[in-house]
């Protein structure tokens, strides 16, 4: 089964676009005065609409710009590295390899070496399918899925889906396999190269749209939910420094809910 799998995946290597990464470029925007203090930023892959490179090769994205705007408030700019993969993200971050990640979620292991910002959004990790004639039931049971079918499907190396799904990767080995890139996940789904990939709702229904994939269902049964955050590496920020970009992420987001609500309104206010 894994060299089956694996001879289907390698001619996608060729096809995936490269992204080149600006070694030690300064990527901060301009502003009045320049900054004093500047943090370490790889990309990992393409997730918009959270982060990702630009057509100008640029960072671009929702979680790179509110991070990027706090920074600028704290004085500090952004540097970006040579690409980190996302597998090895926080045991780069505990090499200062780079100093800050975005789109993280909090478990033991990461808080060795980092330090966390509050939660600033929430992540569901939904399981996703081409063939209308699987996954039928209301509720996901992978057990009698694999047990009646030779399925095999796709995620990310760091992303995590939940314990009872761990369990059955645990047990069934051969039925899911770890690629890094998000656009090779999409491309073998859409080729029929395997039968399902699981991921972020929300950035595989916009990448999925970007890259012209129709014929693809998302399952109701999320299988995991969680709070997302920003994490620094500990040696490059402390606790003040913590409580200073709390404070402000704090603010930002009470904005955006507030100005979210005035644009509720005014809808409810327009004439039918």
């Amino acid at each position: 089964m894994k060299l089956a799998v694996w001879a289907l995946l390698f001619p996608l290597i060729f096809f995936v676009p490269v992204q080149a990464a600006m070694s030690h470029a300064d990527i901060t925007k301009p502003s009045p005065t320049r900054p004093s203090k500047f943090l370490k930023i790889a990309v990992a892959d393409n997730w918009p609409p959270f982060i990702y490179l630009d057509e100008n090769n640029r960072l671009a994205g929702q979680d790179f710009e509110l991070l990027e705007s706090i920074l600028i408030e704290l004085g500090y700019g952004l540097r970006l590295v040579s690409n980190v993969s996302d597998n090895r993200r926080f045991y780069a971050l505990g090499l200062s390899l780079h100093e800050v990640v975005v789109g993280a979620y909090i478990n033991e292991e990461r808080q060795k070496v980092s330090r966390f910002s509050l939660p600033y959004r929430s992540e569901k990790m939904g399981l996703f399918y081409t063939n209308p004639a699987l996954f039928q039931a209301e509720k996901l049971d992978f057990e009698e899925e694999f047990d009646l079918k030779p399925l095999v499907g796709t995620m990310n190396h760091a992303a995590w889906a939940g314990e009872a799904f761990e369990e059955v990767k645990r047990d069934y080995p051969d039925n899911s396999m770890h690629i890094e890139s998000q656009y090779s996940r999409l491309k073998m789904l859409a080729l029929g190269r395997v039968d399902f990939t699981i991921g972020d709702t929300v950035s595989i229904k916009l990448h999925a749209e970007k890259m012209g994939i129709e014929n693809f269902t998302l399952h109701p049964d999320i299988l995991f939910e969680a709070d997302i955050h920003f994490a620094f590496s500990k040696d490059a920020v402390d606790d003040e420094f913590i409580n200073r970009f709390n404070a402000v992420l704090q603010r930002k987001l009470a904005e955006k809910a507030a100005l979210l609500k005035d644009m509720h309104l005014e809808r409810e206010d327009e004439p039918e």
